[in-house]
């Protein structure tokens, strides 16, 4: 054997060699590496998975944040006490559920529809939904989403959601949601009402518009309720903007 067939021998190994060990990775993966679907849930306060419906009929999707035996069946249910449903923010007929390992939910309903019967919270470097406060559950056990903002205790920096029991229904003059900003950085919304039926509330402007107003709570920028194109409906769910992401296509 030449030298160049040599070479060409020694290189034939050394591909197959890192072949094998991609494959072996791929399929053996490191065990303390552990899926985030995989993680058991540290206790009952934790949000085991998150379930999506549109015009109160159709599931369209689910997330798993962490498992136990009693959330396998991925089972819409407003009934059995391990379900907070909540309207989306942006549309009245998108509807979110997540999903608890027990019965969690109060049977002392609220006394007045804009009190704060839930707090939801999740560290701000991540998506580690979680219960903070529970106070009481809402008639049909459906809530709405008031709002959300930063909240820093002991140097640990959250975000925490805050859930009542009904809104009123927009005027077109007047914002559906207002973005506060802090030195150009959203620090929380605010959703003061509900869109009417084929409206979606827009919360895309970006943070380093002009300010809008400013309130007890700080600067804001406002968004509308726009006229939906049902045509070019998109539906995903995705932790990017601390919650789940609806949106309408040009």
């Amino acid at each position: 054997m030449d030298s160049w067939h040599y070479l060409l021998a020694i290189f034939g190994l050394i591909n197959s060699f890192i072949h094998f060990s991609i494959a072996e990775l791929i399929l053996d993966p490191e065990p303390d590496v552990v899926p985030r679907t995989r993680i058991p849930c540290p206790d009952v306060e934790h949000v085991c998975a998150s379930l999506m419906k549109t015009n109160d009929v159709t599931k369209v999707d689910e997330s798993e944040y962490c498992v136990c035996d009693e959330c396998k069946d991925k089972k819409w249910s407003e009934s059995d006490g391990r379900g907070l449903t909540w309207y989306h923010y942006e549309r009245s007929d998108w509807l979110v559920q997540y999903r608890f390992c027990a019965p969690i939910i109060p049977k002392q309903e609220c006394r007045e529809p804009s009190e704060v019967a839930a707090v939801i919270q999740t560290d701000s470097e991540g998506w580690n939904l979680r219960i903070k406060k529970l106070f009481c559950s809402c008639p049909k056990h459906r809530y709405y989403l008031q709002g959300w903002n930063l909240a820093t205790d002991k140097k640990v920096s959250t975000w925490d959601y805050h859930y009542i029991c009904d809104r009123p229904m927009c005027d077109t003059k007047k914002p559906c949601s207002k973005k506060y900003l802090k030195d150009n950085t959203t620090v929380g919304y605010k959703f003061p009402c509900t869109c009417q039926e084929g409206f979606s509330c827009d919360t895309s402007r970006p943070a380093s518009q002009d300010i809008d107003g400013n309130d007890n709570a700080g600067p804001y920028i406002a968004g509308y309720c726009e006229k939906v194109n049902m045509a070019n409906r998109q539906i995903t769910i995705t932790d990017d903007d601390h919650d789940e992401d609806i949106h309408d296509t040009e």
